[in-house]
C-alpha cells in the first residue's frame, strides 16, 4: 500500500491517527498496542467531528494531567519533611501555576479578606485567609476557594490547555506534589504545590499512586516503547520519531540529546500519538508514504519557555535538518506540531509523484478551529504512475563488447523494473543488440546518464508504455532448516505459486537434488 499525506492545514499526531483509522486501520490493534505500554490515567476517544462542514475522524486522548505528573502524600508527614528541608516560607505561601485557560471578567479590582465574588479574572491578586471567592488568584496557604486557575510557576514541565479548567478543593490531610529538582525531601526531588488535593474523575485506565515516577527523558521513553506488545518495525519507527524530536530540542537549547527532558511531547498523550501512528501504519502494510509540502501559520505559540514564534524552534529545526519544504500561510496559530513534523521526517522517502490514482481517503480532525483553513489532515491510499504507466528507453549498439554490455546491465538493474538485450541486425547487416530499459519517470534521467557513460551509443529513444499487472506477494516457507521464498500471484479466483530462483538454487545445493526437483519440493511444501 502507498499513502499520500496532504498537509495543507498542518499535521499533528492525533490528526495522523484519526486519518489512518478513517482509512481503515484497525482500531482494536491500536487499543491493544497502547494498553501493552502499561500507561495509566488516560482514556482514548474515537469520535466524528465537523470541521468547516467537513466530516472527519476525531481521535483524542483524555489524560488526567495531575495523575500523569503528580504524587499524593500525607500532609502532616510532608510538613515535617518541609521543616527539615528548611524550605523558604515563600514557597509555603505562594502557589502559582502556569496553565493557559480562557477566562473572561469585567471587573478590575484587587480583592481583600472578605471577598466572595463569583467570576473569573485574568489578573493576579492576593487573598487573605478568609477568602471564599471563585476566580483566578494567588493563594495563601489556607485559601479554600473553588476557582479557575491561571497558573504561572517555574518548573520543568509544562501545562498548556485551551479549555476552561476548574479544580474543586477540599480540606484534607493530603497534598499534591510535582516532581522537580528544587529541594530534596526524603529520597526524591520534589517541587511542591501547597494546595488541597484535587478530586479526579478517573477515566478507563486509573492511576495508581504507589509506583515511582521518572522524568521523561529519551531513555525512559524508549523503555516504555520496548515493553509494548507490537511489531519491531513499529517500535523502531516510534523510537526514531522521538529521537528526531530529541535532536531538534537539543539543538534549540544548546544541550546534548540525552539531556533533553520531554515536557509537552513526553506526556502520555504524545507517547500514545507517536506509538499509535506507527502501529497503524504497520497494520496497513504501508510500503511507501508520499507527503505534500508543509503549511504553517503565523504569530506566536505559548510554550513553557514563553511565547515562541510560529513555527516553534523544535518544528523549524526538524524542517531544516530534513530538508522539508515549508509554506507560510496568513492564518494565526500553530498548524504543525513537533510530533507531526517528526512523523513526516521519519517516513519521508521518494519524491511525490506528479499523478496518481486515489483508491481510498481518510480524514483526521485536529483540535483547533481556524478562520481561513480547515483543521483536517487527508491521507489517501494511492496507486502511483509507476505501477501501470512507465517509460521505455532503448538504444541499438553494434560496437560494444559483451563485457561492456554485461557491466552496463548491472548498473541499470537497480534503477529499472526490467533490463534486457535483444539480438538485432543493423544496417550493412551488422549483428547488434538492442538495449531496453523499463523504468519509472523519476529514474529516466539517471538511466540515460548511465547508458551514455558506459556504452558507445550516441542516442536513445524513449516512450511511455502502459502495463497490466496481477496482484503479487512474497512469502517465506521453512523446509527443514532452510528458509525459501515463493511469489504468490492472484488472478481472479486462481492462485499461482512461483518459487524464487535463489531459494530453489539454495535448496538444490543443500539437499543435493536437481534444481528442477527443488522447484517441486517448494511448491508441494506450500500446498501442504
Amino acid at each position: 500500500m502507498k499513502l499520500y499525506f496532504e498537509m495543507y492545514s498542518g499535521i499533528s499526531g492525533d490528526m495522523v491517527i484519526g486519518a489512518l483509522l478513517d482509512l481503515g486501520a484497525s482500531r482494536q490493534k491500536l487499543i491493544d498496542a497502547i494498553e501493552s505500554l502499561g500507561l495509566e490515567g488516560y482514556r482514548l476517544r474515537f469520535d466524528r467531528a465537523i470541521k468547516n462542514t467537513i466530516s472527519a475522524y476525531k481521535f483524542s486522548v483524555e489524560v488526567d494531567k495531575e495523575m500523569e505528573q503528580h504524587l499524593t502524600f500525607d500532609k502532616k508527614k510532608l510538613k515535617k519533611k518541609l521543616a527539615k528541608a528548611q524550605v523558604p516560607k515563600f514557597f509555603l505561601q505562594i502557589n502559582k501555576h502556569e496553565h493557559s485557560h480562557e477566562h473572561s471578567c469585567s471587573c478590575g479590582h484587587d480583592h481583600g479578606e472578605g471577598c466572595s465574588c463569583d467570576h473569573d479574572h485574568e489578573h493576579d491578586h492576593v487573598h487573605g485567609e478568609d477568602c471564599n471567592c471563585s476566580h483566578d488568584h494567588e493563594h495563601s496557604e489556607t485559601c479554600s476557594c473553588n476557582h479557575n486557575h491561571d497558573h504561572d510557576h517555574e518548573c520543568n514541565h509544562e501545562h498548556s490547555h485551551d479549555d476552561n479548567h476548574s479544580h474543586d478543593h477540599e480540606n484534607s490531610n493530603n497534598l499534591e506534589l510535582n516532581y522537580d529538582s528544587m529541594y530534596n525531601i526524603g529520597d526524591e526531588d520534589l517541587h511542591y504545590h501547597l494546595q488541597d488535593e484535587i478530586k479526579h474523575d478517573l477515566h478507563h485506565h486509573e492511576h495508581n499512586h504507589d509506583h515511582h515516577h521518572h522524568h521523561n527523558d529519551l531513555a525512559h521513553i524508549f523503555e516504555i516503547i520496548d515493553r509494548g506488545n507490537f511489531s519491531y518495525i513499529a517500535k523502531e519507527n516510534a523510537k526514531r520519531i522521538f529521537d528526531i524530536i530529541a535532536q531538534s530540542e537539543a539543538k534549540a537549547h544548546g544541550i546534548a540529546k540525552d539531556e533533553v527532558h520531554f515536557h509537552e511531547v513526553g506526556s502520555i498523550d504524545s507517547i500514545i500519538d507517536i506509538v499509535g501512528a506507527c502501529v497503524l501504519i504497520d497494520d496497513l502494510g504501508v510500503e511507501e508514504i508520499y507527503f505534500s509540502d508543509l503549511y504553517e501559520g503565523i504569530g506566536v505559540q505559548k510554550t513553557m519557555h514563553g511565547n515562541m514564534p510560529v513555527p516553534v524552534p523544535a518544528v523549524l529545526n526538524i524542517i531544516n535538518d530534513y530538508g522539508l519544504k515549508l509554506n507560510i500561510i496568513s492564518e494565526q496559530g500553530e498548524h504543525i506540531t513537533p510530533t507531526g513534523v517528526a512523523i513526516v521526517a521519519n517516513f519521508i522517502g521518494k519524491k511525490r509523484p506528479e499523478s496518481f490514482e486515489v483508491k481510498k481517503i481518510g480524514i483526521g480532525a485536529g483540535s483547533k478551529d481556524f478562520k481561513k483553513t480547515t483543521n483536517i489532515l487527508r491521507i489517501m491510499e494511492i496507486e502511483t504512475g509507476d505501477s501501470n504507466s512507465l517509460e521505455m528507453i532503448e538504444t541499438n549498439i553494434d560496437d560494444a563488447t559483451g563485457e561492456m554490455l554485461g557491466y552496463v546491465m548491472e548498473k541499470l538493474e537497480p534503477l529499472s523494473l526490467d533490463t534486457f538485450f535483444t539480438p538485432i541486425f543493423m544496417k550493412k547487416n551488422r549483428p547488434a543488440y538492442k538495449l531496453s530499459v523499463l523504468c519509472t519517470k523519476e529514474n529516466v534521467a539517471e538511466v540515460e546518464r548511465l547508458i551514455f557513460k558506459h556504452t558507445t551509443t550516441i542516442g536513445v529513444r524513449k516512450y511511455k508504455v502502459d502495463r497490466t499487472v496481477l496482484e503479487r506477494s512474497i512469502q517465506t516457507l521453512g523446509i527443514g532448516d532452510i528458509d525459501v521464498q515463493v511469489k504468490i500471484v492472484e488472478n481472479e479466483d486462481e492462485v499461482y505459486v512461483y518459487p524464487e530462483y535463489e531459494s530453489a538454487k539454495k535448496l538444490a545445493d543443500t539437499m543435493g537434488i536437481p534444481i528442477k526437483d527443488s522447484y517441486n519440493v517448494i511448491i508441494n511444501s506450500f500446498i501442504n
